[in-house]
């Protein structure tokens, strides 16, 4: 193990001077902006390294009083972290749960406290508890919410939180093919409902659960999805279900008039709307004619209005790559990521992406193969969509990323956003000697590109798809490179 002060050292000078090629080039533009006095847009402090066990989770909590907090968790302990402004190592502590087998649902930075909801075995029986500490972990109160019946040793648990952080939904199936929902009220410390649920009806073979959601009213939404073959209309029926602190309403059944290629389920609070948006095919299934956006007023509301918005031909031109054929729409477009605007409409982030599989020959005498997985996260687009449905502007975005057999973890992006833009941070390419870059998308559509000119992230490997963001301008990415964990905290001016 490295002593704590080698590790800040290393995090201080973990580069050698370059000499030729493109680092130099970096360098020297540094040290030209240095002497200028030219400030860069990008603020970034890099932690040490966080010692922790290969199962364990990792969650970066927020900043309070100018500084950062992380934890991590595994069934066997609970460690806190706590980094000053240049995030250097202020302390790290170790908080005992009061039980065993643990199941941790909840733990948050709430007003200058830590919000921890957790699970444990009473005998057979679940339990929840709630603990609130302080930001020197002391122990502030601690609740324990009740005693359920025996659900088996094991549940898949599921946890959600409403928008604005106040309500925990946790639901996981029994041994009786019941749903089991908990909603607790985090700020009064209470069961605030409970319902076991009898989804069987609700769940078959080809009608199967696409998401569940839950308000600032404590109300879920149990989504299931319907695909239905090619020649049956309509190609896709949505099943909304309601369950509410009075019990369960009746559920809402839509109909899709057209076939859909990817969609995002979304709550937008302030017009109290669900929200239904993605991307839809006319003639080939595998591409995007357009984007298309629905809505129905939340909770009691039965009916969906569409709106198609069909790609316009300089967009399907310009994130067009080589030899790929443009007739019918876009290939590989993701889900998108929706962010929803204060006047009721919301920016879509659409983004390329594939994942090829191929055999390759080893060295084996029985000449046996082995499988190979390339991870493209390539070109994104961004929509923006008004309170009615149609579209305000779009505009492609450029980015080429490839990697191997590692998941795409280093691929894909952060967004940190804020009243004034919408930043996208992701890295160039997928190496170790790696260079970053960010769009800014302004609210009228306007987009820039910048490279971040940082040596203190040259070596690092960066997961944005993992970033948090904790301020309006500020987002911590973690790092893993060869077992080592750190946290880079991106401040953008």
């Amino acid at each position: 193990m490295i002593p704590q002060h080698r590790l800040e050292i290393q995090n201080k000078f973990n580069y050698s001077i370059p000499t030729s090629g493109p680092a130099l080039l970096i360098l020297t533009m540094l040290v030209i902006c240095t002497h200028l006095g030219i400030a860069q847009s990008v603020q970034i402090n890099v932690s040490p390294n966080i010692e922790m066990n290969e199962n364990a989770d990792l969650r970066i909590l927020g900043q309070a009083q100018q500084n950062v907090f992380a934890a991590t968790f595994d069934p066997a302990k609970l460690n806190f972290y706590k980094f000053g402004s240049d995030m250097k190592m202020v302390s790290n502590r170790e908080v005992v749960l009061h039980e065993r087998r643990t199941n941790l649902h909840h733990i948050a930075l709430v007003n200058n406290t830590i919000e921890i909801i957790y699970s444990y075995r009473n005998r057979s029986l679940l339990c929840f508890k709630v603990e609130t500490f302080d930001l020197a972990l002391n122990l502030i109160d601690s609740s324990t919410i009740g005693f359920f019946d025996k659900q088996g040793y094991f549940p898949n648990f599921i946890n959600l939180l409403s928008p604005q952080k106040h309500f925990l939904t946790i639901y996981y199936d029994d041994i009786s093919n019941y749903r089991q929902y908990f909603t607790i009220d985090i700020q009064k410390k209470s069961l605030l409902w409970t319902y076991r649920w009898d989804h069987s009806l609700e769940k078959t073979d080809a009608r199967n659960q696409t998401d569940v959601l839950v308000d600032d009213k404590a109300i879920v939404y149990p989504i299931f999805s319907d695909f239905h073959a090619n020649n049956e209309k309509p190609p896709v029926k949505f099943i909304i279900c309601k369950l509410t602190p009075k019990g369960q309403l009746p559920a809402s059944v839509i109909d899709v008039p057209f076939g859909i290629n990817e969609f995002k389920w979304s709550i937008d609070q302030t017009s109290s709307k669900l929200i239904l948006t993605g991307t839809y095919w006319t003639k080939e299934e595998t591409k995007a004619k357009g984007i298309f956006y629905s809505s129905m007023t939340l909770p009691e509301g039965f009916i969906m209005k569409y709106k198609l918005n069909e790609f316009r031909p300089a967009i399907i031109d310009a994130l067009k790559e080589s030899k790929e054929k443009t007739e019918n729409g876009i290939e590989n477009l993701s889900a998108p990521s929706i962010f929803h605007r204060s006047d009721g409409g919301l920016v879509m982030i659409l983004e390329r992406n594939r994942l090829v599989e191929r055999s390759q020959p080893t060295r084996a005498i029985n000449g046996s193969y082995r499988s190979i997985f390339d991870y493209y996260y390539n070109d994104m687009l961004a929509v923006s969509i008004d309170s009615s449905g149609q579209e305000a502007w779009s505009t492609p975005m450029f980015k080429r990323q490839y990697s191997q057999d590692d998941e795409g973890i280093y691929s894909s992006y952060a967004s940190i956003k804020s009243p004034l833009a919408l930043r996208l941070a992701f890295n160039d390419e997928i190496r170790t000697n790696n260079t970053v870059s960010f769009y800014q998308l302004l609210p009228d559509g306007t987009v820039s590109r910048e490279n971040i000119l940082n040596l203190n992230i040259n070596k690092l490997r960066l997961m944005f798809s993992q970033g948090v963001q904790i301020g309006q301008n500020t987002c911590i990415v973690p790092s893993f490179n060869r077992g080592r964990i750190k946290l880079a905290k991106f401040v953008f001016h």
